[in-house]
């Protein structure tokens, strides 16, 4: 799967943005085919992803909407616990 180029993930707003942008970074990198990785390393970003994506949603203002234009799995999201009724700063 191939969403097209991505900019990083900013990390610059402190300790907790930056904990959980590199997850995400990583993984969104990953579904992208940018970094390549076995099926192993693979499942254990996205497990990184599953834990942090709900709380740096809602920190930067991602929608499900948002993840699923970049070819985040709906089944990943759900994991996450973001579905269509996440918004930013709603919990």
């Amino acid at each position: 799967m191939s969403v097209g180029p991505r900019t990083r993930v900013a990390t610059s707003n402190g300790p907790t943005a930056f904990d959980s942008a590199r997850p995400v970074d990583l993984y969104l990198r990953a579904l992208d085919g940018l970094v390549r990785v076995d099926r192993k390393a693979f499942d254990a970003l996205e497990r990184d992803f599953v834990d942090v994506a709900k709380r740096f949603a809602q920190l930067r203002g991602v929608t499900y909407e948002a993840w699923r234009d970049v070819g985040v799995p709906e089944a990943v999201l759900l994991r996450a616990d973001i579905g269509l009724e996440i918004v930013a700063g709603r919990h």
